[in-house]
């Protein structure tokens, strides 16, 4: 009897084990999920140990996790200050502070930045190169409308038609340009001050560039992102993140926090040649041209700023980055005047201005963009004084990159072609060679119901 009672339980513990595998499953499948549940509703930590509600800031569609990057706009259903306080973001200052999802150690992400960068130094120095002689193009743009049904439903609807292209239009512009074979160069590599016959004479440098690419001049003006371009789907400002990058932050019409690296003309161009480095010769990216009466950048550095000095503060860690990885400085004037209707004494006005509020925040600049284009060239003593606030080459507006080098000062003058809506309604033709209008303006150009031909 015993021996059969023996068997008879092992015979059924075999008959039971899948029966408990079974249930054994069931139970850890069920603690699983509900621990993954619970990680879902669950708010994510933030910097300070403030919190944020998934389902209100961050979600994996925006927070792209294996590049460390912000890959959409980070959309709140809040308000600013219901949201973000200066614990999160230190907007005064315009660093952002939040914590930004990393894959590596900041220190092995700026590691791993340079030696990227050396790669493509390294690659373009084993190009074959080749003494480019040719015309340089030299075009320019105003900052970006990335919310067209924002800014083409506006009463000035058609000046910002006019003057501006949007986030898309600018994307395939450059996507054109780049398959073109162009590729962008700094101002200096073009031109230097140099002893001519006994005297200082700007002339053109020798240019070498890798077989088959061609030079190409971007400035920027206006990158104030002016009160009026704040209303107009247009980004506020630039701000510094944690990975010590540049980002683009604005408010929509909703009150909401938008800040990505897909707005605006500095943060796409950086994108592009990260993804395109050999669109870019040594490093360069684009001249921004600043004005100074509303500030720069997006900061209230006017000299009656209520909060000028930290607005100062807040800036300089921007421009030494914008510096540091390949962007130039300009002149745009302080007061955007024309320099062609206002008296000597205006510009002299409005030149010491400039030189006093906005140099010592961007350092020294030869570079000058004519506000509206307009060439004071013909006023021997207007010329001379903005010559000795060191100006040396001086950029107009016009239908192709002219140059003149022989002039009776010694100095660059030259045009500058405009991408913008009047070109790309009117002027098709004279921009094949970068990009084709048909293909890249945005269809919600049409809600502007009539626009300026004027430059």
């Amino acid at each position: 009897m015993e021996k059969r009672r023996k068997k008879s339980w092992t015979k059924r513990f075999w008959n039971c084990l899948p029966y408990v595998a079974f249930i054994t499953m069931v139970v850890v499948m069920g603690l699983t999920l509900g621990k993954n549940k619970l990680a879902e509703n669950t708010p994510i930590t933030m910097k300070n140990s403030t919190l944020v509600e998934e389902s209100v800031a961050f979600n994996l569609e925006q927070w792209d996790f294996s590049h460390s990057t912000v890959t959409q706009s980070v959309s709140q259903s809040v308000s600013e200050n219901q949201l973000f306080d200066l614990e999160q973001w230190d907007v005064s200052h315009s660093v952002a502070t939040q914590s930004i999802p990393q894959s590596a150690p900041a220190n092995q992400l700026n590691e791993k930045k340079f030696q990227d960068v050396g790669e493509d130094i390294d690659l373009q120095s084993s190009a074959e190169l080749v003494e480019f002689t040719g015309r340089v193009e030299h075009i320019f743009f105003h900052p970006l409308i990335y919310d067209p049904e924002v800014a083409f439903k506006r009463k000035d609807a058609k000046d910002l038609d006019s003057w501006m292209v949007t986030v898309s239009e600018y994307k395939k512009m450059l996507n054109s340009i780049y398959q073109k074979d162009f590729i962008l160069v700094h101002l200096s590599d073009i031109y230097q001050e140099q002893e001519s016959n006994g005297s200082r004479k700007m002339l053109r440098k020798k240019l070498m560039l890798p077989k088959g690419k061609k030079p190409l001049v971007i400035s920027y003006d206006d990158v104030n992102y002016y009160q009026y371009m704040r209303e107009s789907g247009i980004v506020h400002k630039i701000i510094l993140g944690e990975d010590q990058e540049i980002w683009d932050y604005s408010i929509d019409q909703q009150g909401r926090i938008q800040i990505s690296k897909e707005r605006d003309v500095i943060t796409i161009l950086n994108e592009f040649v990260k993804t395109h480095p050999d669109f870019s010769w040594k490093g360069a990216k684009g001249t921004i041209g600043l004005t100074g009466f509303e500030g720069i950048l997006g900061y209230h550095t006017f000299g009656d700023s209520p909060n000028r000095q930290s607005e100062i503060e807040s800036v300089r860690p921007i421009i030494h980055q914008l510096k540091a990885t390949g962007w130039d400085f300009a002149s745009h004037t302080f007061g955007h005047p024309n320099l062609v209707n206002i008296s000597l004494e205006k510009l002299k006005s409005d030149a010491d201005r400039w030189q006093s509020e906005v140099e010592p925040l961007i350092g020294s600049t030869n570079i000058l963009l004519y506000p509206y284009g307009a060439d004071p060239q013909n006023d021997r003593q207007k010329m001379e004084y903005l010559i000795g606030k060191n100006f040396r080459l001086f950029c107009s507006v016009g239908k192709e990159s002219y140059v003149d080098m022989n002039n009776r000062f010694s100095v660059i003058f030259m045009d500058r072609r405009h991408p913008d809506g009047t070109t790309l309604r009117n002027h098709r033709e004279e921009y094949l060679d970068l990009y084709d209008a048909v293909e890249v303006m945005d269809p919600l150009r049409s809600l502007v119901t009539s626009y300026s031909n004027a430059p």
